[in-house]
């Protein structure tokens, strides 16, 4: 029985080989290693292999009886046929102008000449042809649909399959950046190590650190499952540098003068009691003892911001100068009880006077104005008087002051 595989296989080979030419000849840009990909991409499939050899078979088959066919109309009419023991043809078909095959028989055949196939029996070939083409084509792309469905059932049905990812807040912050991520699509009893640029620094599940330093940063998570499988997924992590923001101050003559002393800004805003500024070195007025807060708000080139908050006590200063004695006798050298103090604006200053028994003898609210004696006695000399000053700011919050003093 004639078997057709081995003529097959040549004349895939010698197809491959054709190819191998026809591509040197006409593609510049051929190289052995695009052959070998060719190749490789054609032999990676059996299934096509397969379909084309036997399509080569049938072709040659369905060729061979078209050309008796042929052979033995021929000889009828024109009665020429002769014989031979023993003898050796070549049969030369559109197939196997790839490689001429000669076949050897041991019985004997008619020895003539072939002639060329008939538009009939082209059009079958062609015919022919199209269908073992159509059924590749329909091959191929149920090798590839199976595939795809062996990979998608294979991630369904093993989770040490499956891909995890790095689920992150987010990849690029100022300083400092606290950073949080965790996995997904995570495997069951699966082990989970991060590192930040090479650096272990967590052994659990999720990953929380600070930031302080800018740069690029590669954090990275390698997760081993309990059957052998392992996993290594990284991103990206920038920190951007950030201001910062610091201020001194002082006080002068109810003046608060602040200093800006802030590194890495480009622009501040300052914020005192709901007043804003974007000076350098701004000034306020302090009219009144109390708390004040002040904010220092400052931006990088990059958008980074930075902010400072204090909280400044201040105590307005009130030096007063009280006598401890005067003489009421009206010679014109220290008749009057009065009080010497700076007079700030927007204060209101009561002065009151009290005698040993505790009776108020003088009130005023001129700051020029002060006690001349009246009312008092000859009989009280050397009693000791008390006299209390108190002082009222614009917000209406009070300070008193007191001391003493003796009639001579």
């Amino acid at each position: 029985m004639f078997s057709f595989k081995p003529l097959t296989l040549n004349i895939m080979n010698q197809f491959e080989n054709d190819l191998k030419s026809i591509l040197e000849s006409y593609s510049p840009e051929y190289n052995p290693s695009a052959w070998a990909r060719i190749k490789n991409q054609f032999r990676k499939y059996q299934i096509i292999k397969v379909g084309v050899i036997a399509s080569v078979a049938v072709l040659i088959s369905t060729a061979t009886l078209l050309f008796w066919s042929t052979a033995e109309k021929t000889n009828s009419n024109d009665s020429k046929v002769q014989l031979s023991d023993i003898s050796t043809k070549t049969i030369s078909t559109p197939i196997n102008n790839y490689n001429k095959q000669k076949v050897k028989e041991s019985s004997p055949i008619v020895n003539s000449t072939i002639q060329t196939p008939s538009n009939e029996a082209l059009e079958v070939l062609e015919k022919s042809y199209e269908q073992t083409s159509s059924s590749i084509d329909k091959s191929i792309e149920k090798s590839e649909l199976n595939t795809h469905n062996d990979n998608q059932a294979v991630l369904a049905n093993n989770d040490s399959r499956n891909i995890p990812t790095i689920k992150i807040e987010k990849t690029r912050a100022c300083a400092p950046f606290d950073l949080n991520a965790s996995c997904i699509n995570m495997p069951a009893n699966a082990n989970v190590k991060w590192y930040l640029d090479g650096s272990l620094i967590s052994n659990s599940d999720k990953c929380a650190t600070e930031l302080n330093q800018k740069g690029m940063f590669l954090l990275k998570a390698t997760i081993k499952t309990s059957d052998g499988h392992e996993f290594n997924v990284s991103e990206n992590v920038e920190v951007l540098e950030s201001p910062i923001a610091q201020f001194s101050y002082s006080i002068a003559n109810q003046k608060l003068i602040l200093t800006n002393q802030s590194k890495n800004a480009t622009s501040q805003i300052w914020n005192f009691v709901g007043i804003e500024t974007n000076e350098d070195d701004p000034q306020f007025e302090v009219m009144y003892s109390g708390e004040y807060p002040i904010s220092l708000q400052v931006t990088h080139s990059n958008g980074c911001q930075n902010t400072m908050n204090q909280i400044i006590t201040y105590k307005v200063s009130h030096d007063i100068f009280a006598p401890t004695a005067f003489s009421p006798d009206g010679d014109g050298v220290n008749d009057v009880f009065l009080l010497k103090y700076e007079v700030k604006l927007g204060f209101v200053y009561t002065l009151q006077v009290y005698n040993s028994q505790g009776h108020m003898v003088y009130q005023g609210t001129q700051p020029n104005e002060g006690w001349d004696g009246r009312g008092y006695s000859m009989a009280n000399a050397n009693e000791r008087f008390v006299w209390k000053l108190s002082i009222t700011d614009p917000r209406g919050q009070s300070e008193h002051k007191e001391g003493y003093f003796v009639i001579k």
